[in-house]
């Protein structure tokens, strides 16, 4: 308390206690700071928290797409990435309610990025709720069916139901044998159809 950001002795005592958390947790530690009123000259105050970093990034933003400009690092040159955050699924909680995230995606990738996950139909995404919420990684054909039927019940033929599966099979976001099926851990599902 009482600390002048823009006093260099002040600095240094903060950045070494920063560096005592660093070797004691053996932790790499982030500081996050702001700019002053010209953002051109980087982070406001003395110039010893910048000195004292072995990297230093800025983040901006303008019509959804971010910025991150590397402006230090100690064992590299400095380098832009611009992004945009695309928002995805991630799967269910206890309330049934869609738990979500998003992906930085570089901004020179098409819009459909492989990280979107492909486009569920609503027949689709019921299937990969049943095995998300289902206690096991992976779920029986038939207790799959039965939770199906629950879902749908005017669902008539049983086909519809393993259709569904060969379909999300086909686009990466489950996998199955003869017996189970299981959704691919790498698969991120997006909200939409």
């Amino acid at each position: 308390m009482g600390s002048d950001e823009n006093s260099a002795k002040d600095m240094g005592q903060f950045v070494a206690a920063v560096d005592r958390i660093r070797v004691e947790t053996g932790c790499c530690v982030l500081m996050v700071h702001h700019t002053g009123k010209d953002a051109g000259r980087g982070p406001r105050g003395s110039s010893a928290l910048e000195g004292a970093a072995d990297t230093v990034l800025m983040l901006t933003e303008s019509n959804g797409i971010r910025q991150l400009a590397v402006r230090k690092q100690k064992d590299g040159p400095p380098r832009t990435l611009n992004f945009r955050l695309e928002p995805v699924q991630l799967g269910w909680d206890a309330d049934g309610e869609r738990i979500t995230s998003c992906v930085a995606v570089d901004v020179d990738q098409p819009a459909s990025s492989p990280h979107a996950g492909p486009r569920l139909t609503n027949r689709q995404d019921a299937i990969v709720e049943i095995i998300a919420n289902w206690p096991d990684p992976s779920i029986s054909r038939t207790d799959l069916l039965a939770g199906y039927r629950a879902r749908f019940p005017n669902a008539k033929r049983r086909k519809d139901c393993a259709d569904a599966v060969r379909q999300l099979k086909a686009k990466g976001v489950l996998d199955a044998d003869q017996d189970r099926v299981w959704l691919m851990p790498n698969a991120l599902v997006p909200t939409g159809m």
